[in-house]
């Protein structure tokens, strides 16, 4: 009879009523420092999303954001390197005051360099740059005019069998001057 009389399982939530289905799975109980660093970290999402709120609700963060979006866009059709040079580092300052201000930006550096990185390198542009700054890495040269440092090597490797171009050092420590046929 004892057998007769052992309550049923049921799960109402999911409809379950087989016993054999339902797997008895033991609860690790938290230590209260647990409980302490999962509230402070929900305490400090909570803050994040409020100082987003309140960077949204600002009139003058709003305008930066509309500056920022329309820059992107100069960004995009833009030709000339010096103009490019300044519209990238107007969006960097932009940046900065919204993610201070806690809104995010969306990062733009990854455009640029997917949209230059065909062999768009123009080699003058790789040598008024090595001109008007000796001694440049190819990470800076690249960083400079927008493009990917696999772009910049073989016009820079071009330019130097060309002898516009001279080096001193080697791998990633290489820095270009101006050679003698060259700017």
């Amino acid at each position: 009879m004892p057998d007769q009389t052992l309550p049923r399982l049921v799960d109402k939530t999911r409809g379950i009523e087989d016993q054999s289905t339902m797997t008895a799975t033991k609860r690790k109980r938290r230590s209260p420092e647990e409980r302490i660093a999962d509230l402070e970290a929900q305490i400090s999402q909570v803050r994040t999303r409020a100082e987003r709120r309140r960077a949204k609700a600002d009139p003058a963060l709003r305008h930066v954001s509309a500056a920022l979006a329309s820059i992107d866009k100069a960004l995009d059709v833009s030709e000339d390197i010096a103009t490019r040079q300044a519209l990238d580092e107007a969006r960097v300052t932009l940046s900065a005051i919204l993610s201070l201000n806690g809104a995010n930006t969306k990062p733009r550096r990854d455009l640029v360099v997917r949209r230059r990185a065909g062999g768009q390198v123009q080699p003058e542009a790789v040598l008024e740059f090595i001109a008007s700054r000796p001694g440049s890495r190819c990470e800076d040269i690249a960083a400079a005019i927008g493009a990917d440092t696999k772009a910049v090597s073989p016009v820079l490797k071009d330019l130097k069998a060309d002898g516009k171009v001279r080096t001193e050092g080697q791998a990633r420590g290489t820095r270009y001057f101006a050679g003698n046929g060259g700017a």
